[in-house]
């Protein structure tokens, strides 16, 4: 909780500035922060969508009550999230890489991104028109202030936000 609720916390609250009209996407789901993120937007009242590589894990987060998840591995998902999303406000993101400059077409004028991760390596193919265009904000964080520590533990407290335990293994 203290490195990955940090982060997901200080990325959404702080970083984005979350408001409870916002759509977030959450980008990897099966990742501690993606999946930590997702369950504060949830309990924030926000719009949760999210993606991840693996059909097993989308149904799996499907069972937090969120409300859609993406296979980017579906060559067309892009188009699918633009169907279904109509537009997104923030955008959580942990791996970079190529598909960081495909998500810029799924952003509202005013759209939040905010990436605390590099696992896919070099962000690939950005355009800057429609960034600026669309008065789009890209930073990066990750973990956060001893502030932002106290504030994540209060959401935690008062919206008893759990974190996933996805196994346990004896020593």
């Amino acid at each position: 909780l203290p490195v990955v609720g940090l982060t997901a916390y200080r990325a959404l609250f702080v970083k984005a500035a979350l408001k409870k009209e916002d759509k977030v996407l959450i980008t990897g789901i099966g990742g501690g922060v993606a999946i930590t993120a997702a369950l504060m937007a949830k309990a924030n009242g926000n719009e949760v969508y999210f993606t991840s590589g693996d059909n097993d894990k989308i149904a799996k987060a499907m069972h937090y009550g969120f409300n859609a998840g993406f296979n980017y591995n579906n060559e067309n998902h892009i188009e699918q999230m633009k169907e279904v999303l109509n537009g997104i406000d923030v955008i959580i993101d942990g791996s970079a890489g190529s598909s960081f400059s495909k998500y810029i077409a799924l952003c509202n004028y005013g759209a939040r991104i905010v990436f605390y991760g590099g696992g896919q390596g070099k962000i690939q193919n950005l355009n800057p028109q429609p960034i600026f265009w669309k008065q789009i904000k890209i930073m990066g964080s990750t973990m956060g202030s001893f502030n932002d520590f106290r504030s994540m533990i209060a959401f935690i407290d008062e919206y008893k936000v759990r974190p996933v335990v996805d196994s346990i293994y004896d020593f």
